[in-house]
């Protein structure tokens, strides 16, 4: 079994070296996030990326956060108060409570390695985009850094395109955004 992130090391993803590291803007505005857009943070943790989502997306839009840890989820609520367009929902469950092609942009930030089943997310993903919606992925390189997961948990970027042809994607984008990371989208058919 994978490990999973531990919530009382939730600071390490709000720290300064974070920030200089990955842009979440610059992220979102490569996977083509825009204004309007009904958005599953999938992994929500403790809101770096929804944020972000929240000014792109704007009044219009609306935002899921989903995570399984209720520290995280209330550390993003905390977060993102002043926002009245965003849901969170806490769930220890792969399957998640929403309907059928009721999302525009399914959103996972460093939670694939993280999860055993991955086929089934990314087609639970694909369950809940429009018809056209688009999922975005970023996630760990494979190669050892002394940053991040385990060497032997990173997903090859190879290795997520792979996943999201094979469950009826359309690969839109692939990135190595940093040293440290790389980002890919996925067009539901």
């Amino acid at each position: 079994m994978t490990h999973i992130f531990d919530p009382k090391d939730l600071q390490k993803l709000e720290s300064p070296e974070r920030a200089k590291i990955i842009n979440p803007v610059e992220v979102l505005n490569g996977m083509k996030l825009k204004a309007g857009d009904t958005v599953l943070d999938f992994g929500v943790g403790t809101g770096f990326f929804a944020v972000k989502m929240l000014d792109i997306i704007g009044g219009t839009g609306h935002l899921y956060g989903i995570d399984i840890s209720s520290e995280m989820i209330e550390f993003a609520k905390v977060k993102t108060a002043g926002y009245s367009n965003v849901s969170f929902i806490k769930t220890d469950s792969l399957k998640i409570p929403l309907e059928d092609s009721s999302i525009d942009f399914a959103f996972m930030g460093f939670v694939l390695h993280e999860i055993d089943d991955r086929p089934f997310i990314i087609k639970e993903m694909k369950r809940l985009l429009k018809p056209g919606g688009t999922i975005g992925i970023i996630e760990w390189d494979i190669k050892n850094f002394e940053k991040g997961p385990p060497q032997h948990e990173r997903i090859e970027m190879d290795t997520a395109a792979k996943l999201l042809e094979s469950s009826g994607f359309c690969l839109t984008a692939t990135c190595n955004y940093s040293q440290y990371h790389y980002y890919l989208t996925g067009e539901k058919k």
